[in-house]
Order: structure tokens, then C-alpha cells, then sequence
């Protein structure tokens, strides 16, 4: 009889381990600032936006930031890439422009379904995207002017850097929303550096 019941209880201490190691597995925790997407077994895909604990059978997991922050910039206190944007203005003179960028990734479902689409993840490769769009966007600003003209009106050409950049229609498409720039620092070729001085 003693053998019967010892062979009950390790059998029953088996099966708590393996139930505890399974649902460990099932259940996951996201933290407030981030979004989780999960793909079930089924491939279905959910996304996790809420702080705490949630209930998931095995899924596959990717992490997002809600917000991001990154800096594009010579810098190497705000960038350790050496990634400022060079421009060329109207008269061929050239500029190197850096920035702080302020994006959202938490939108609708539809829109983090495609964002996880088109980068799957890979925080680099959206940070490559955002940087692409800002650089065709401030190019834009710096080709109908010269490179004199951004330099005594300063402020007018940030502003104008800064509403082609925030709300960046097909980004937001892609469900990165730009919602902030600021300009760290603007520096340009020698030649204009002459004239002013």
C-alpha cells in the first residue's frame, strides 16, 4: 500500500511540474510603454497593449515601443551613428542638419498589423524608414532655397523642415506616426560659412 500511494504522489508531483513549465509558457507580461503582437499557434494575431499579465497558448512575440525617440545626428553625444542629413540648397550649397525624432508606433489594429508587415520587428529597420522619410522631406525644404537664405532665416526654414516632417502621410500609412523634431543643430559648407562672416 506504501508503494502504491509514494507511486500516486510522485505522479502527482510530475504532472504540477509539468503543468506549472506549461503554463509558464502561457502566460506572458507586458509593460505599459510597449505593445506586444502575438501569433497563435492557429496564426492568428493579437495585439497586447495594456500593462500585466495576459493569457497566450505558445505564441510567437514581437515587443514594440508605443513611443520612440531617436536621434539622427554628427553628434556623438546624441547619436553613436554618424547619420546627421546632408541637404543641398537651390545655389549647390550643402548642410548637415540634426535632429531628434519623436514617433509613435500604437495606432489602430489595422495600421500594427501592417507596421509588423513591412518590419517585423526589427526596431533598426524602422528607425532606417523614419530616417529615409526625413530625408527626403528636409531635401525638399532645402532645394528651393539658398543656402543664405537658411541661414539668415534660420527659424523660417526649421519651421518649414518641421511640417513637412510631423504627420508624414505615407509613414502614417505604415503606422509610424512622426509627431515631434527638433533641430539640434544646423551646420553648413565653408563657402556659406564665409559669407556671413
Amino acid at each position: 500500500m506504501k508503494s502504491k500511494n509514494l507511486s500516486i504522489i510522485v505522479a502527482v508531483v510530475v504532472t504540477l511540474i509539468i503543468a506549472l513549465c506549461l503554463a509558464g509558457r502561457c502566460v506572458h507580461r507586458n509593460d505599459i510603454q510597449n505593445f506586444q503582437l502575438t501569433q497563435s499557434i492557429s496564426g492568428e494575431l493579437a495585439v497586447h497593449s495594456d500593462g500585466g499579465y495576459y493569457m497566450a497558448f505558445f505564441p510567437r512575440k514581437w515587443e514594440y515601443p508605443k513611443r520612440v525617440s531617436v536621434y539622427f545626428s554628427n553628434k556623438t553625444d546624441e547619436s553613436k551613428d554618424q547619420d546627421a542629413i546632408v541637404v543641398k540648397f537651390k545655389n549647390k550649397g550643402e548642410g548637415t542638419i540634426s535632429c531628434n525624432i519623436i514617433y509613435s508606433l500604437f495606432t489602430d489594429q489595422q495600421r500594427i498589423f501592417k507596421l509588423h508587415e513591412y518590419f517585423g520587428g526589427n526596431m533598426d529597420l524602422l528607425d532606417m524608414k523614419v530616417l529615409s522619410k526625413l530625408r527626403d522631406s528636409i531635401q525638399s525644404c532645402a532645394s528651393v532655397i539658398n543656402s543664405s537664405e537658411a541661414i539668415e532665416n534660420r527659424e523660417t526654414f526649421i519651421n518649414n523642415i518641421r511640417q513637412s516632417v510631423v504627420g508624414n502621410k505615407e509613414l502614417s500609412e505604415m503606422g509610424i506616426v512622426l509627431e515631434q523634431i527638433d533641430v539640434t543643430d544646423v551646420d553648413f559648407d565653408q563657402v556659406t560659412k564665409d559669407l556671413f562672416q
